[in-house]
């Protein structure tokens, strides 16, 4: 039997459900493209289908989600939150801090990942390079693949 990891999220972002609200039911298939002859199932399970909620957000599960969390949301806001918790550990103990969890031409696309998490060796293997080059060097990504935070 044949299996994949999976990854789960909480969120409210309804980008991750049909762009159609009447069409939202309450399991929600997003399709992808095949990544190194891999199909991750991205599935959005739309919780306030199901079960009687106290609050009309959409709250979803989303199995292997296939974006980010959309600017503005909560999940977003939680997300940058988190950043800036692990940035001001960093500026209290010295150490660089770049970012490189963001929309750009690494992360949008497809083709950079082995599955919904991890990217393809190659790729991590240059990011890897190019994260230790910048830490050393205080050097922004001329592509805008990464920021520095903390310097």
């Amino acid at each position: 039997m044949r299996y994949q990891p999976n990854v789960a999220v909480l969120h409210t972002d309804t980008n991750l459900l049909p762009r159609r609200q009447r069409v939202w039911s309450a399991w929600n298939y997003l399709g992808s493209r095949s990544i190194d002859g891999m199909h991750p199932v991205c599935v959005s399970y739309l919780v306030n289908q199901l079960q009687p909620l106290p609050f009309r957000t959409p709250l979803v599960v989303t199995l292997n989600p296939v974006t980010q969390p959309a600017p503005g949301t909560h999940d977003a806001q939680s997300l940058d939150e988190c950043k800036a918790r692990i940035a001001a550990i960093a500026q209290r103990r010295g150490a660089v801090m770049i970012d490189w969890d963001f929309a750009s031409s690494l992360t949008r696309n497809d083709l950079n990942y082995w599955d919904a998490l991890h990217y393809r060796v190659p790729i991590a293997t240059q990011l890897v390079k190019e994260l230790a080059g910048a830490a050393l060097s205080g050097q922004e990504a001329t592509d805008g693949t990464y920021r520095i935070v903390v310097r």
